[in-house]
């Protein structure tokens, strides 16, 4: 999934940013920076995906470590399912990172839709945009 991202400076309400990119293809400090950026996105939702993400690659490191060493023979297979479930989790994690971010501009991109009549005002609340972001934090609970 592809998510745009960019300064907003001098641009109008209906422009687009100029960049587009995977979020999670970015090293840690693009990361950072996009979220300290005035954009609206990527923010909140997109930085709990991916410390969740982290917090998944250390169970699974843990897993991987605990396993195959005498003294913890007892646990080796519960540990192996551990670190196999971590890894699952994390790949879920990481791409809610981006899909976080684009819902988020779906929803940005119907508010910035003309309201002149009540028709209008109607049809910018039944966006699909302003649906996508509202299931996005509920796939994140396991």
């Amino acid at each position: 999934m592809q998510t745009t991202f960019g300064n907003r400076e001098g641009m109008d309400e209906m422009s687009e940013p100029a960049t587009t990119t995977q979020l999670v293809e970015e090293s840690v400090v693009q990361f950072a920076e996009h979220l300290a950026a005035d954009s609206p996105a990527p923010g909140g939702g997109s930085a709990a995906a991916l410390a969740g993400a982290l917090a998944a690659s250390l169970t699974g490191m843990v897993g991987r470590l605990t396993t195959g060493r005498a003294k913890f023979a007892e646990v080796d297979a519960t540990m192996r399912a551990i670190a196999t479930q971590a890894d699952a989790q994390r790949a879920a994690l990481l791409t809610l990172v981006d899909a976080d971010a684009a819902a988020f501009e779906e929803v940005m991109a119907a508010f910035r839709w003309p309201q002149a009549s009540a028709e209008q005002k109607a049809a910018q609340h039944r966006h699909p945009g302003g649906l996508q972001g509202a299931p996005l934090p509920s796939r994140c609970k396991h």
